[in-house]
């Protein structure tokens, strides 16, 4: 698979022992992200998705950052710092029990992979999905594919998606 990410969020960061996520829920003006109640809703219940998600495989973890905001060119993301200690080397097992991850997911999460799969007709493939790097099996980087073109058949496609809230 040939593509082109640029996708701002990383899904996870392993050294050794201690891993972190750094998940984005809002993207726009200061302002805008400072004062939408859905903005702010949505990064809390995937921060605490993915400090559950890490508690899986963590002896300790620790949300060191809970909402802050950070400044692109012109735009803000919304996003979170969450760090762990494993209770062990990290291992594929490990990996996967964190997947699909709780930013794209959302929750609950096994509910939602439940809705997810009754309504889409088709496989994302690595849209949405995680790419990375395993330096060693101490040093590990991974992100988010999204914001992400995807070369097949001679022709870049740049899937997107987007969710709907009924208040």
């Amino acid at each position: 698979q040939i593509f082109c990410s640029m996708s701002p969020e990383i899904f996870l960061i392993q050294n050794e022992l201690e891993i972190a996520t750094f998940p984005i829920k809002g993207t726009g003006a200061e302002k805008e992200l400072q004062e939408s109640e859905k903005e702010i809703s949505e990064l809390s219940m995937v921060t605490d998705l993915l400090r559950n998600d890490f508690g899986q495989i963590c002896a300790r973890v620790e949300t060191k950052r809970e909402r802050f905001l950070s400044a692109e060119n012109h735009f803000f993301h919304a996003q979170s710092d969450i760090r762990g200690t494993l209770k062990r080397s990290f291992c594929w097992e490990d990996f996967q029990t964190l997947l699909p991850a709780g930013s794209i997911s959302g929750a609950p999460k096994k509910r939602v992979l439940e809705s997810i799969l009754k309504l889409e007709d088709f496989e994302r493939q690595f849209y949405t999905g995680t790419f990375g790097v395993r330096f060693s099996s101490q040093k590990s980087i991974f992100n988010i594919l999204i914001r992400t073109l995807f070369l097949k058949e001679n022709q870049w496609h740049f899937p997107v998606g987007a969710g709907i809230t009924v208040d």
